[in-house]
């Protein structure tokens, strides 16, 4: 993809991730986080109250209503993140924003699930899986009934012997 276009940094990049026996331990809380998540979002001019929280070892804070976890049109829910060390804002994630190969990126999800077009995407991608299905059968009886023609005609030709074709100069 960065051969492409630009790809805008993640909030994972150059972390080092924690291991079972000696996990990163947050120097901020989880109350700290998403304060400073809502006074950001604010200054944003988002409506949407924090969803989600996560801590890895950065907080990610994403913004949507109850049950719209994956959003339900367009390209997703906003995200900020924060680092657990010091509490600072270390990334933001929205939607429609970035490189063009940021924003393909960010489209891959809502595309392959059809939440990008709301609830007729969705039915627009349900039915092309059932085509897809539909497609799959079709071919399975196709090929059983070419099949079962090879046989017959194998069996005739046990039968009568060998069918030679009969040239058109022959005929005559």
């Amino acid at each position: 993809m960065a051969w492409f276009s630009p790809l805008a940094p993640t909030p994972f990049d150059g972390v080092a991730p924690g291991t079972p026996e000696k996990p990163v331990e947050p120097e901020v809380d989880r109350e700290a986080a998403i304060r400073s998540a809502q006074a950001e979002a604010s200054r944003c001019g988002w409506s949407a109250p924090p969803g989600a929280v996560f801590y890895s070892p950065d907080y990610g804070i994403g913004f949507f209503e109850p049950g719209h976890g994956h959003g339900d049109g367009g390209l997703g829910n906003p995200w900020l993140y924060f680092a657990g060390a010091d509490g600072r804002l270390v990334s933001a994630q929205v939607p429609g924003t970035g490189s063009a190969g940021d924003i393909f990126l960010q489209a891959q999800f809502p595309l392959h699930s059809g939440r990008i077009f709301g609830v007729a995407g969705r039915v627009i991608v349900s039915l092309m899986g059932l085509v897809v299905a539909m497609f799959s059968v079709t071919g399975v009886v196709i090929w059983a009934k070419k099949r079962r023609a090879r046989r017959r005609a194998e069996e005739l030709a046990g039968v009568l012997g060998p069918l030679v074709p009969v040239s058109p100069v022959l005929q005559e």
